[in-house]
């Protein structure tokens, strides 16, 4: 349960009588502050106003706190920064709520980039910047399930020991079949698609013969789904750490369908997430990756639908920028990490480009903040 904490102010009536027949005595009113802890209010002292004046409060919350409420002689007025007693003549009462900020991170989609998720969120633990909830889609649902379900834990390893369960599944499904060729360049590939990003790089990769349709349609969405379930020991979003949300979309007669998900099986989830047909040659295209929608390729908007948070933290990792309605009323800080070329190895979970990719989101976002 959040905390909350609370100011008190009183004004109270000092009436000043004397027994004087031609000079009218003057009438103060006493303003008593209280504060406490989450935040401050102004003036933060007793004051007496005369009877008559006015008189403005201002509250402003500590940083990681926000005002959740503020009531005016037992009556609310909402959550608001300042508060005018005019000609006072009354004792009044003001009481002023301040709790934690609510605060949802957002894991943009993003192919092999998304990789830059790691380095970002060890840099908000890094800064003790820590989210209530998050929201990711493709391969942010992918980074952000890792995170959610140990969020005290080292996340890299995290991605490398899950990618190595992959790979050796991945090599014992080859050895079965009897295919040598491929699998360890499909595995680079597995999640390159990242909605706006990848997807004419694979089908011009396919198309030039530098990936063999036989090593695509060994890269399947069951069997990492399968394994990213043992890792994650059959995990339900309402047995997650923090709370988590992913979207995906379904294949319908009169066109595509989002399904927003929050509860149930996570592994399914991710799994419809980064659900790309292009990469995954042999999957189901009843549930697709929906990183082509320009909204959900950073779901700030499906985020606040979700979790209705004080402020979004979006971690960007697409060349593109994001794109939400008015309705979206709490601060969006969007934090962007640069552009450029990662190698396809860095999937792998090891190596130097996957070292570069997870310290470039680290950089980027703990400059952002310090």
């Amino acid at each position: 349960m959040r905390s909350q904490f609370k100011i008190f102010i009183i004004i109270g009536a000092i009436s000043l009588f004397f027994a004087c027949a031609s000079t009218p005595v003057p009438i103060y009113h006493t303003i008593q502050i209280e504060s406490f802890e989450g935040g401050t209010v102004y003036p933060d002292n007793s004051i007496d106003i005369l009877d008559g004046d006015s008189l403005e409060l201002v509250f402003t919350p500590d940083n990681g706190f926000v005002i959740d409420d503020v009531i005016i002689d037992g009556k609310s007025i909402g959550s608001v920064n300042t508060y005018s007693f005019e000609n006072i003549h009354n004792a009044h009462y003001a009481e002023i709520i301040f709790r934690d900020e609510v605060v949802c991170l957002v894991l943009s989609v993003g192919g092999v980039k998304g990789l830059a998720h790691i380095g970002a969120i060890q840099a908000l633990k890094k800064m003790d910047i820590n989210p209530d909830f998050v929201y990711g889609n493709s391969m942010g649902a992918l980074i952000g399930s890792l995170y959610v379900s140990g969020p005290d834990e080292n996340i890299q390893d995290r991605y490398t020991t899950l990618m190595l369960k992959y790979e050796k599944k991945t090599k014992e499904v080859a050895t079965s079949a009897g295919i040598s060729g491929g699998l360890l360049g499909g595995l680079a590939m597995l999640f390159v698609s990242g909605g706006t990003l990848g997807w004419e790089t694979l089908a011009g990769s396919l198309a030039a013969g530098t990936l063999s349709a036989g090593a695509v349609d060994k890269i399947d969405n069951k069997r990492l789904r399968d394994v990213l379930n043992n890792y994650l020991n059959n995990l339900m979003f309402q047995d997650l750490i923090l709370p988590f949300g992913t979207s995906y979309q379904v294949q319908q007669d009169q066109g595509l369908e989002f399904i927003f998900v929050n509860k149930g099986d996570v592994s399914l989830a991710v799994g419809n997430s980064i659900n790309n047909p292009y990469i995954f040659q042999n999957t189901s295209l009843k549930e697709i990756d929906p990183g082509a929608d320009r909204m959900a390729a950073i779901p700030v908007q499906d985020a606040y639908n979700m979790f209705n948070p004080d402020r979004i933290i979006v971690i960007n990792v697409t060349a593109i920028s994001p794109v939400y309605t008015e309705i979206v009323d709490c601060e969006v800080v969007e934090i962007k990490i640069p552009y450029g070329e990662v190698g396809f190895s860095a999937f792998e979970g090891k190596g130097e480009e996957y070292t570069k990719v997870i310290q470039l989101g680290y950089n980027t976002v703990f400059n952002f903040f310090k």
